[in-house]
């Protein structure tokens, strides 16, 4: 267990920012993890922001539309749900700006 080797409170915030896998939807699945993410405090949104930063360097568009639509949705809806508890925070601005860019060109491969 997690808690035995590294403590309660490193547990917790694996717990915070991990999937449950019992969620099929996946959309679903990740409103319910960042819910627990961002009760879970500032420190599990951090974690879960460079989390999602480093994966960021992997999104590519043109591939699978409904795949990038809920990249893009997760980002989103991650973004407005953290930004007034770690709005602040280098790695939200870098996330921030990431995004940005990865709007603009998610909209040039979909003209939207």
């Amino acid at each position: 267990k997690i808690a035995d080797i590294f403590g309660k409170e490193i547990s917790k915030l694996v717990g915070a920012v991990s999937f449950k896998s019992n969620i099929k939807d996946k959309k679903k699945q990740y409103e319910e993890m960042f819910k627990r993410t961002r009760k879970a405090g500032e420190r599990a949104l951090i974690i879960k922001c460079a989390d999602i930063l480093d994966n960021s360097d992997y999104y590519s568009f043109g591939k699978n539309k409904e795949h990038e639509d809920l990249l893009m949705s997760k980002l989103n809806y991650f973004l407005k749900m953290a930004q007034p508890i770690i709005g602040k925070n280098i790695l939200f601005k870098k996330l921030n700006d990431r995004y940005k860019i990865l709007s603009s060109e998610y909209k040039k491969v979909y003209k939207k």
